[in-house]
């Protein structure tokens, strides 16, 4: 009877572990830096006059945060690129571009290179909602300013070629991607928790996610994630270059148990819409592999 009774307090102890619910936030501590090593893989498809195109694209970069300081569940960073390459392949041919590259022929390598380790600042909250990204544009323009034998035209289109790939709308992208991720409450093993954000970078899109914390390790939580996504509101403005977005997204991610940082993640995104140019729409699918680790 003592070691029945034994057994069911050891089962009952057993599931209450197994039913404890875990607040899943960021808990950066001020004066540390986290890391962020960020991989997209891109095969983008367009139809245009009855023929196919293909253009496969892949970025690297390495970025550095520093916590200055925490105040109302915002946490302050200051961040910086590391490392920054872009490669494309496309019919007409292909083009790379590396901030490590040492050739003053190669302009666009040397902004890249003229941006790494020049300090801007972001701050998210401790959901992970990114809620304020500034000084990309002065970090930029310095850059550009390196180059004296660039003239106004040529300034123009390399700073609107930053902005589109480096600036405030891509990071807030990726970083709402990677990071607005964590439930209003806290959740158990198994439990599933909802998601919405808005894609606004070049397009209009709504994303719904259905996020589950699928296991609890000694150092990491791991997620799941499964989502949808529809067109938006229908803005109509020129800043919108693809409309009509529909598409799928899953996520598989690891977190730091200590910290909330994203140790690890793969996102697969699967997307069809339009895009508008010189007064043309043309269908294009676009799928996207964005890897994440902290080291």
């Amino acid at each position: 009877m003592k070691k029945a009774l034994s057994i069911v307090v050891l089962f009952i102890g057993i599931c209450s572990m197994s039913a404890q619910k875990t607040a899943l936030k960021l808990n950066l501590a001020k004066g540390e830096t986290y890391y962020q090593n960020m991989n997209v893989d891109a095969v983008i498809e367009q139809s245009f006059e009855g023929q196919n195109m293909t253009m496969n694209m892949k970025a690297d970069m390495q970025l550095s945060y520093k916590v200055t300081a925490f105040e109302n569940a915002v946490f302050t960073l200051e961040a910086r690129y590391r490392k920054m390459t872009l490669s494309m392949s496309m019919p007409q041919g292909n083009m790379s571009f590396d901030s490590d590259k040492k050739d003053e022929k190669d302009v666009f390598s040397t902004v890249l290179g003229a941006i790494i380790d020049k300090p801007f600042i972001m701050k998210i909250t401790t959901a992970g909602k990114i809620t304020e990204v500034s000084g990309t544009e002065t970090v930029f323009t310095a850059a550009i300013n390196e180059l004296s034998t660039l003239d106004t035209a040529q300034k123009g289109q390399i700073m609107a070629q930053l902005e589109q790939s480096y600036g405030k709308e891509s990071i807030t992208k990726n970083m709402d991607t990677s990071f607005a991720i964590y439930p209003s409450k806290p959740v158990s093993k198994g439990e599933k928790w909802t998601i919405n954000t808005v894609l606004e970078a070049g397009t209009d899109a709504n994303i719904e996610t259905v996020y589950e914390l699928t296991d609890i390790t000694p150092d990491y939580y791991i997620l799941k994630g499964t989502a949808k996504i529809t067109p938006g509101a229908g803005k109509d403005t020129q800043e919108v270059q693809m409309t009509n977005v529909n598409g799928t997204m899953t996520s598989d991610l690891k977190l730091n148990k200590k910290t909330g940082w994203v140790s690890a993640s793969k996102i697969i995104q699967d997307i069809k819409g339009i895009v508008k140019t010189d007064g043309e729409e043309l269908p294009v699918s676009m799928k996207n592999i964005l890897t994440l680790s902290d080291h």
